[in-house]
């Protein structure tokens, strides 16, 4: 933020490493452009519709002047939030963010911002893609839906663990385990600071075809309109996203992460707190209320994926230049703070017991977390597999670790 580093030779370095994380995170893998013709053909007019990389000749035509204007425009201290969060003092922090931070002047004119609006759709858009060495043909069928601080946020991420959250979700047990038309199939609430997407994504199953794939999709979509969730789907979705967020914030860093989550999607760092009251609330009236409200034709669309030649450079993002004059660079004069002195950690004290049956018991009570955590663990591995049956340990294993 303080001081740009870059000249043309690390300019072009990274350049050749982002085209290459982008040939084997979207090119090269066979559902790789999914989410991006996805994103494209999704949004008409946001800039979501343009993958955070970009493409190939993007990335090609980008020049060293283009990275010091985009760095002079955002990185920006009125631009930027800190979150810390851990063992420390405060007035020491307070004194360190004055001095390394405080410094840091404020560039003029203003950030500029999104302030294009998504249209609301007016009936379904239906398209085809290819792209090369796709396995199976695969059908996404998306739904418009508003922003991560919407007050239907809660109800559409429980929806979207009712749907696929599991070997017992609905689309699982549907698709996957009874009618054996997708080899997947999967629901997710991408929601985002403006609209966003609920998106069913199913690969077919071999032997299937991508229409029988779509027609098995739409119908358990309808399913989820008319026919209201059951009590233990919506108690298991609700425990599982309100377990997930308890879980990642056991460290400094997941409760940092949680922090800055809440702050930039959403303005309000208490969000953090409230969203898990907003999840534990959400009925199953209010589940099939957004379905219904959301999952119509007139807000539909769907594409079909299938093996084909495709783009060989990715799909085409047009790049959107900046004006702005670079900002003064600041060059720190002093070192960052030492180190301070190791503090010993102090963990919870054990509690051990042996059944009459020789089961060893250990416990370790940490009231105040919320949450509890059971692991049954077996003395056996790969060194106890028979001869003739070689890695049938681990997969005994997942066996009995497989969520039903």
């Amino acid at each position: 933020m303080a001081k740009l580093n870059v000249d043309e030779p690390n300019f072009l370095s990274e350049r050749a490493v982002v085209e290459e994380e982008y040939r084997q995170s979207v090119l090269a893998p066979p559902y790789g452009r999914l989410d991006e013709y996805v994103n494209q053909r999704s949004f008409l007019v946001h800039p979501y519709q343009r993958g955070v990389i970009g493409s190939i000749a993007n990335l090609d035509a980008a020049t060293l002047e283009d990275v010091r204007r985009f760095h002079a425009v955002f990185y920006r201290p009125d631009n930027a939030v800190l979150i810390v969060s851990g063992d420390f003092d405060p007035a020491r922090l307070d004194m360190w963010i004055d001095r390394y931070f405080g410094r840091i002047p404020k560039p003029p004119g203003e950030i500029p911002r999104v302030i294009v609006h998504e249209p609301a759709r007016s009936g379904e858009k239906r398209y085809n893609e290819t792209g090369p060495n796709v396995p199976l043909p695969a059908v996404v069928i998306d739904f418009l839906v508003p922003p991560v601080a919407d007050p239907d946020a809660q109800p559409l991420k429980v929806a979207g663990v009712i749907l696929s959250s599991g070997h017992s979700s609905r689309l699982y047990q549907s698709l996957v385990y009874n009618q054996h038309v997708a080899g997947s199939a999967s629901a997710d609430a991408d929601l985002r600071v403006d609209a966003g997407l609920f998106e069913f994504t199913t690969i077919a199953a071999g032997g299937k075809t991508v229409d029988e794939a779509e027609r098995a999709t739409l119908a358990e979509i309808e399913r989820m309109k008319t026919e209201p969730v059951s009590s233990t789907e919506l108690d298991k979705a609700r425990n599982q996203l309100v377990g997930a967020a308890l879980r990642s914030r056991e460290t400094a860093a997941g409760q940092a992460f949680a922090l800055s989550e809440a702050v930039v999607m959403t303005g309000d760092p208490e969000r953090v707190n409230t969203d898990l009251a907003r999840l534990q609330a959400v009925t199953a009236e209010d589940i099939q209320r957004v379905a219904t409200k959301y999952f119509t034709p007139e807000n539909r669309l769907i594409l079909h994926y299938e093996s084909g030649a495709g783009d060989q450079g990715g799909v085409s993002n047009p790049s959107v230049a900046s004006s702005a004059p670079p900002s003064a660079a600041v060059t720190p004069t002093e070192a960052p703070p030492s180190p301070a002195a190791p503090r010993r950690a102090v963990f919870p004290k054990t509690a051990e017991k042996t059944l009459a049956n020789g089961l060893r018991i250990v416990v370790v009570p940490r009231p105040g977390t919320g949450i509890v955590n059971v692991a049954a663990v077996v003395k056996v591995g790969g060194a106890d597999d028979p001869a003739n049956a070689a890695g049938l340990a681990n997969f005994t294993a997942a066996l009995r670790g497989a969520d039903r």
